[in-house]
């Protein structure tokens, strides 16, 4: 059945351990802390929701948990917390390396997302990566980490509210199957290769008046999304960021970008005309390269230096 903990602090150690029958476990609002292996080896759990107040889960709480397919988790709160002490046949990790996970949503905690700098690769979504995926992220999350969703390509459905202003490297990074419209135009930051190859993410190119800056690979191989791109208060964009966005319409002006990176708009084959204004001084190698629908191009007057096929093909 179903264990529902509401008035408990902190969860104690191996309180739960082995216990083969339980089908659900919810940890409520009260509970800060979860212990070492509290929950290891629940095979049968089929879900779990741990509470919006929990900020630490300690060694392998709810490692061997196999049967796992619907998790809630505060966004905050670091799902890969690995401890060496404990035996491999306990697990090293939070969650076990074998669950299936269709259904993942994340609450707000303390509204930021967790920065997977390192670790990435031992959150229970990354172990189900290759399979069919649901993420919901609730409302009033204003961050996903960095590395959050590194290389899940078995996403295929995201929702994203429009309280989330910021997405840090790496987070969606090769999320080949996310396949429904995400709004991107409340996002104010976006780290190195945020949306990398996102091939299949629908959406418009409509971006925030506030986004000023956008590195590289950011949007790099983002297809399926389409329109007009307005760059009219972007300063600064990184190599290949929009590379191989076919789905960008219509004339690209840049009026504030000093130096064009290489690549940027590498085989973007739906733009139709491009306008370079008079604070542009270089043109990266390939910046344009294979933009075959391009009829018209401006070049501003302090343009010294075009670098190698930036207008090739």
């Amino acid at each position: 059945g179903e264990i529902e903990i509401e008035n408990i602090e902190k969860i104690p150690e191996l309180v739960f351990f082995e216990c083969t029958s339980i089908e659900k476990v919810e940890i409520g609002t009260k509970t800060t802390t979860i212990g070492n292996q509290a929950f290891n080896g629940c095979s049968e759990v089929k879900e779990i929701i741990i509470g919006d107040n929990v900020t630490k889960i300690d060694g392998p709480a709810f490692s061997k948990c196999t049967g796992l397919n619907k998790l809630t988790i505060p966004i905050s709160l670091n799902a890969s917390s690995y401890n060496g002490s404990y035996s491999a046949s306990y697990g090293y990790y939070t969650f076990s390396s074998d669950t299936n996970l269709t259904e993942i949503t994340f609450t707000k905690g303390t509204g930021i997302g967790y920065s997977y700098s390192s670790g990435y690769g031992d959150t229970p979504w990354y172990y189900s990566k290759d399979k069919d995926i649901t993420i919901t992220i609730q409302e009033g999350i204003t961050s996903i980490g960095e590395n959050m969703f590194y290389g899940c390509t078995g996403i295929t459905n995201l929702t994203m509210p429009s309280t989330v202003t910021k997405v840090e490297n790496n987070a969606f990074y090769n999320c080949t199957k996310i396949a429904n419209e995400v709004d991107i135009s409340n996002l104010t930051e976006i780290g190195d290769s945020a949306f990398y190859n996102c091939k299949s993410m629908k959406g418009n190119w409509n971006i925030s008046t506030s986004l000023t800056q956008i590195p590289q690979s950011a949007f790099y191989n983002c297809s399926a999304r389409k329109g007009e791109l307005n760059l009219d208060n972007v300063t600064s964009i990184g190599y290949s960021t929009f590379s191989e966005c076919s789905g960008i319409t219509g004339n690209i002006k840049i009026k504030d970008i000093e130096n064009i990176s290489e690549s940027i708009f590498f085989e973007c084959t739906s733009i139709e005309k491009v306008e370079i204004g008079t604070k542009t001084k270089t043109i990266g190698n390939q910046a344009f390269n294979g933009c075959s629908g391009v009829k018209e191009i401006i070049i501003g007057n302090n343009v010294t230096k075009i670098d190698g096929p930036a207008f090739g093909r």
